[in-house]
């Protein structure tokens, strides 16, 4: 069988064709021990073994010859061994835009290591961190360091929920130690200077100027996605 009588091959995976050629007498061969899904078939003289399995496990496979008219029949033996692939169990991720960690998408995994790609073929080399402002489709799958077989490869979908858009009516200026009312669209937020230094706000968007000096005041709003603007 030119040296492929004995294979090692990952589960679903199709083994290189094995051919045994039977002569004289003979006029057929019969072969049993195969896996399902791997099946044995005769072309002229030659039979021929070929297909894949989603069996795991070391098969060992005989041939016999038939038809050789009392002669004795010639035997054969061969092994496949079917190592089983890893799984990987994926879930879709919802987010905001910004950096996104895909590795949240991977629920388990049997495999040693696992692999994204943004398009079945560019891998993504940092997973934890990809930055996205929409919707996107990646794939991942697990491998087997030691045997190296794949799992299937397994599409997960990260939604980007759109950020709260937030209007602030008011002034711009406020004296020191004067007030500013400042009115926020929606409503529900939290307010927050970035420099109290030169001016505070409260909870009802009243500034109160401080200092001299420039202060950033913000609205924030959080979605029920938990983004925020």
């Amino acid at each position: 069988a030119d040296g492929t009588d004995n294979q090692t091959v990952c589960a679903e995976t199709f083994i290189a064709n094995i051919e045994y050629t039977f002569a004289g007498s003979a006029t057929g061969a019969d072969v049993w021990g195969l896996p399902a899904g791997i099946t044995a078939g005769i072309n002229g003289n030659t039979v021929i073994i070929s297909g894949q399995s989603s069996e795991s496990s070391n098969f060992q496979y005989h041939i016999i010859t038939t038809g050789q008219n009392g002669c004795q029949p010639t035997t054969a033996i061969g092994t496949i061994n079917l190592n089983p692939s890893p799984t990987i169990i994926v879930q879709d991720i919802p987010a905001c835009p910004g950096v996104v960690d895909l590795t949240n998408a991977v629920t388990s995994s049997t495999g040693d290591n696992v692999f994204y790609e943004s398009d079945r073929v560019t891998p993504v080399n940092t997973p934890s961190s990809v930055n996205l402002t929409a919707t996107s489709v990646f794939y991942v799958k697990a491998v087997n360091n030691q045997t190296h077989c794949e799992s299937e490869l397994k599409p997960f979908t990260v939604y980007i929920n759109p950020l709260p858009k937030v209007e602030i009516y008011g002034d711009r200026y406020v004296c020191e130690a004067g007030i500013l009312d400042l009115v926020a669209s929606p409503k529900d937020g939290t307010w927050k200077s970035l420099n109290e230094t030169v001016a505070t706000v409260d909870q009802y968007g009243i500034v109160s100027g401080v200092s001299a000096g420039m202060a950033e005041i913000r609205f924030i709003v959080q979605t029920h996605e938990g983004c925020k603007d």
